[in-house]
This record gives structure tokens, sequence and C-alpha cells, in this order.
């Protein structure tokens, strides 16, 4: 049973004392989880912002990587900027 970490249930002297300790350890391993998680995410969020989408010459049904206005795959021509997906072969097999 998942709840938010931010509320705490008040523990009594009953016999439900151990379950309640229970809860709240899978409550903080689940928030560590998370935390990880998030973290894993930015860094690759991060970590493809250093090249943009973009059309070179006059194919513009084919959309490369570009980083500093040049072309990760090496094709020739006047670049401009897309938001599209990346769709040139090269481009994908190239980091």
């Amino acid at each position: 049973m998942s709840r938010p970490l931010d509320q705490r249930r008040a523990k009594g002297n009953g016999p439900r004392h151990a379950l309640a300790d229970k809860d709240d350890a899978s409550a903080r391993k689940q928030g560590a989880e998370r935390a990880q998680l998030l973290a894993k995410m930015r860094r690759k969020v991060h970590g493809a912002s250093d090249w943009v989408p973009g059309t070179v010459g006059d194919d513009v049904m084919t959309a490369h990587k570009v980083r500093d206005g040049t072309p990760l795959c090496g094709a020739v021509g006047a670049v401009d900027e897309a938001q599209r997906r990346v769709t040139c072969a090269e481009c994908l097999d190239l980091q």
C-alpha cells in the first residue's frame, strides 16, 4: 500500500505497532528508489542535450543529429534546426 511520505500515521502501543514500522520502512525504500530513478532520468535527458535535430540541404525529409552546426554523420549542406525525430540511420548509429 502506497501513501505519501509527508503524512505519517500515528503509532500506537497496540499489536499493529510492528506493521506501522514495516510500512514506514517500505515508504522510505520507495522514496529512495524514486530518487535514484529520477536522477537516472535527469542524467539521460541532460546527456542528450548536446545535439539538436535538423535538416541538411534540400533533403527536408531526413532529420539529422546536429552539433555545433554540423551533422554527426557528415552530411554536407545548409543546416536548419527542426523539431522532429532524428531519422538519419548514420546519425542514429553514432553517439
